[in-house]
């Protein structure tokens, strides 16, 4: 079953309802449980609900490191459980337009 926190991360920064998150965790591959089931951290497979489809479009093969850098920062918070989601979603925010400047896009 995906941990708490992450449920957590759907819910307040993807605006997911628990049976839409429910139906997600069923349909993975990955026993997110179980640490040694893949090499990702489940905030790997969450992280892609919180970039906008227009930018993952646009950024195409560059999507890999702008879901490594808003992953930590979503391991980061998660560290303790203890969310400060307001937070959270600004430094997504300021992260995900940091990168889309760089990018040229």
């Amino acid at each position: 079953m995906l941990h708490g926190c992450f449920r957590g991360v759907l819910r307040e920064l993807a605006g997911w309802n628990p049976d839409r998150i429910d139906t997600w965790i069923r349909s993975r591959p990955v026993d997110f449980s179980n640490p040694y089931a893949s090499h990702d951290a489940a905030s790997w497979y969450v992280v892609e609900f919180l970039i906008p489809t227009e930018v993952r479009e646009r950024i195409g093969p560059r999507l890999n490191p702008l879901k490594g850098e808003l992953s930590m920062l979503i391991e980061q918070a998660m560290a303790e459980c203890d969310i400060d989601w307001t937070l959270l979603r600004q430094q997504l925010a300021d992260n995900l337009a940091r990168f889309v400047e760089a990018q040229g896009q």
